[in-house]
């Protein structure tokens, strides 16, 4: 009866264990399972984007942690993009962000394993 009543409570406490876990990211593709970038960017569930080939229309601001990467030099972020707060982990892959005509500055910017990497 001891035995019972200890796998029941090993059970139950597992059970809650698992319950208070977070729900794991999704690999989201814009356009084809977001219309927007942006829906992309504001959904949380959404830990990396994919763009397709195609202009996308920024602003894009990154505020929490996040994969996004494109299809190559076909895939184009227009505008500007910022990634904000302190400690937030973003990687760009495999994408342009064309900032022309924009004037600004790059402030802690850190470019790992970038040798394809152009900033200017």
């Amino acid at each position: 009866m001891k035995a019972q009543r200890r796998i029941l409570a090993a059970l139950a406490v597992s059970s809650a264990t698992l319950w208070a876990l977070p729900a794991a990211g999704v690999l989201c593709n814009v356009p084809a399972d977001r219309a927007t970038l942006g829906d992309a960017v504001l959904d949380p569930t959404c830990t990396e984007i994919v763009l397709a080939q195609g202009v996308f229309a920024g602003p894009v601001v990154l505020d929490r942690d996040l994969i996004l990467r494109g299809a190559g030099a076909g895939s184009v972020i227009a505008g500007p993009l910022s990634v904000e707060g302190s400690g937030t982990a973003v990687t760009l892959s495999d994408l342009t962000v064309d900032l022309s005509g924009l004037p600004g500055f790059l402030e802690g910017v850190t470019v790992g394993g970038g040798a394809e990497a152009v900033l200017t």
